[in-house]
Formats: C-alpha cells, structure tokens, sequence
C-alpha cells in the first residue's frame, strides 16, 4: 500500500503568510518560521512555500523564508513563486532548498524545466499547473 505524504502548502506575501480567496484579498496569518515549527513537530512530510507576490524582486523574499525556516525546520522544503531564470533556481537550491517550483516559466517552454533538472535532478524541479474551471466547456482551462 503506498504510504500517504503530508505536504503543507504556505502561501507568502513577501515574508509573511497569507489566506487569499482565489489569490485575490490577503489575509496575514503568520509568521513562516512558526509555522515551520509546528509542522515540523507534527512530522510534516516536507513544505512548500509558494510566494504569490508580483513584484520585480521575486527571489529575494523566498532566500530570507528559506534561511530562516531551515534553521529551525528538519524537513525538506520547497520553495517557488517567481523563479523565472536557472540563477534564481540555483540561488534557492544553493541555499539549502531541496525543490523549485516553476509556473509560469513551464508555460513558455520547457527549457528552464530541463535546464534545472539536468542540473540539480529531476527529483528537484516541480511543475506548478494553475487551472480552473470553464463553465461553458464543463472542462477545465489553463
């Protein structure tokens, strides 16, 4: 029987994290360090902190939640939002993450995707889908 894994997702806003309805209003609901804390008691699986601001510096926020995170937390973390360059994967990835999550940068093609993985493993690249519900179609788009 294959065994269950728990893998808390975190949204942040810059360093701190946040309940959204649907990414839209923000609500802060903490501190990543803390919450860390308490999966890591609870013998969470691994986390992923998925940063859901749109601004220019993307990585930057994710460096700081990952150096403060992983010297309290012994599970491994994943950290994406915003990696749009290899530099940026290597960055997180150099700093002690075990996994990227990529998006957006998987819609225009996979060479980012294959650059990491060839790089660091693919057991290191995460590919993030945003779909949602077409009324119209009763599928789902993209």
């Amino acid at each position: 029987m294959l065994k269950k894994r728990i893998i808390p997702v975190q949204l942040l806003l810059d360093d701190r994290l946040v309940k959204t309805r649907q990414f839209g209003s923000h609500r802060d609901v903490g501190d990543p360090v803390a919450s860390s804390k308490v999966y890591n008691a609870q013998n969470a699986d691994e986390l992923v902190f998925l940063n859901i601001n749109r601004s220019s510096r993307h990585v930057e926020p994710l460096l700081s939640v990952l150096e403060r995170v992983s010297a309290v937390s012994f599970m491994p973390l994943s950290l994406g939002g915003g990696i749009t360059t290899f530099d940026a994967a290597r960055r997180l990835i150099r700093s002690g993450a075990d996994k990227v999550v990529l998006n957006s940068a998987a819609y225009r093609g996979q060479s980012l995707i294959s650059r990491v993985a060839d790089s660091f493993g693919s057991q290191a690249v995460i590919v993030s889908v945003d779909v949602r519900r077409d009324d119209e179609s009763g599928g789902y788009a993209l």
